[in-house]
Parts: structure tokens; sequence; C-alpha cells
């Protein structure tokens, strides 16, 4: 079925195409007879479309009417951003360490009045020293406070990832190293106190010693490895 349609000045959206026949490649104009396909709304000048056999795209069907382009409004693209992550440095941990100390040791001096106050009362030894031995909890459990990050790593955009996963570690397994920590410090520490053992102090010294070599060959405590855990820094690529 063969549709001519002639082209007029009141095609103006048709005109405003620029279109130019796909055969001879000529431009069209006001009076040029005009067939469209009906498939591929594609224009042809008469004489082309009889040069093909009033065929294209595999049927022979046209269009009755002008076709009205349909205008495609393009959402401005947005800027996609991917967050990876890169091992954490040693001048991102160190800032992480000292505002947890910071803010640990404000936050537990907090308390020397209320415990100086309940020792009056209460004259229990203990409450003399109980804003050290909180300082000492939240220090050692100071990784869990944000679920697996302390506040300095985060505001340092540190946290702790697992290793096989890539995703981040779970809150038992940060809860686990800290338990790891205050099992095998702590007690050592305690009992030096209590004795003043040459051999404990030596236990000590060979502990921290075996955990800097650890550290600076592996860039993770040997506790992290022990785990499969790894602390790393966030990284935003556009």
């Amino acid at each position: 079925m063969k549709n001519t349609l002639i082209l007029t000045e009141n095609q103006t959206h048709f005109l405003q195409e620029n279109r130019q026949d796909p055969i001879t490649g000529d431009e069209f104009f006001v009076g040029d007879e005009i067939i469209f396909c009906a498939s591929c709304k594609s224009a042809f000048l008469k004489e082309s479309w009889d040069f093909m056999d009033g065929k294209h795209c595999n049927q022979s069907k046209t269009l009755r009417n002008f076709p009205i382009s349909e205008r495609l409004l393009l959402e401005k693209p947005q800027l996609k951003l991917t967050i990876t992550f890169i091992e954490a440095e040693i001048e991102n941990r160190f800032p992480a360490l000292f505002i947890d100390i910071v803010l640990i040791c404000s936050f537990s001096f907090t308390f020397v009045p209320i415990f100086w106050f309940l020792n009056i009362f209460n004259k229990l030894p203990f409450l003399e020293n109980a804003h050290i031995y909180i300082g000492v909890i939240l220090f050692i459990f100071r990784d869990v406070i944000l679920s697996n990050k302390s506040i300095g790593k985060h505001i340092m955009n540190l946290y702790f990832i697992n290793n096989i996963t890539k995703k981040q570690a779970s809150f038992h397994k940060v809860f686990l190293r800290n338990i790891m920590w205050w099992i095998t410090v702590i007690p050592l520490v305690y009992i030096f106190y209590l004795t003043h053992s040459i051999f404990i102090l030596l236990i000590i010294l060979f502990i921290i010693i075996g955990y800097c070599l650890f550290f600076v060959t592996q860039n993770q405590s040997p506790i992290d490895k022990l785990l499969g855990i790894k602390l790393v820094e966030s990284k935003i690529d556009e």
C-alpha cells in the first residue's frame, strides 16, 4: 500500500528535522511527494520508493500522515561514585589512635569527681582509680563502639573488612579481636604490677617486639591476620 504525501509549509516539525532521502541524499523541500515507511518511519521521495519496488524493512506498508517526532528528554547524567578501599596507611592509623586516646581520656576523667564523691561515703579503694579502669576498658574495646571501628577510625575513614569477602567485618570478629588483646596483654601487665617479675616483663617485651615486627612486615597485627580481617581506608572513585 502506497500513501503519497505532499510536503507543505504546515509540516514545520518535519522541515526542522532537515532530513535527507536515504537513497539520493537529496534534501526535502516544500512540494515534494514523500512516502514514509510504516515500520521505521523513514522518509523517501516518491521516486526513491518506486525505485525500491515499494518495499522497505521487508514490508510495503506506508504511513497515511506525517509522523510526529517524539521529543526525547534526556536526563542530565548523574555522577556515579564508586566507593573502594585501600590498605590503611601508617599516617592515617596514628591520627585515628591519637583521636581515640584523647576522647577516651577526656571521657574517663569526667568520672573522677563522681568516684571521688562516692569514695567519701563508701571508702572503697577501687573507686580511687575507677576512672582508669574505665579508660582502659574503653580503649581495649574502642573498635566496637561504631560496630567495626572506633570514633577515631571513623573520622579517618578507616574500618575493618573481611579478607575473603572484602565486605565490612562483622561485629563479633572485631569484638573477638578486642577480647584477644584483653586476655593476652592485660593479665600479663597486671601480674607484672603485682610481682615485678623480670620473666613476665620479658614476655611482655617479647610480645610487643613480635607484634611490631609482624606489623611492619605485614601492615596488620597478628590477631587481625588470625581472624582474617584487615584495616582499610575508604576511597571514592568518580
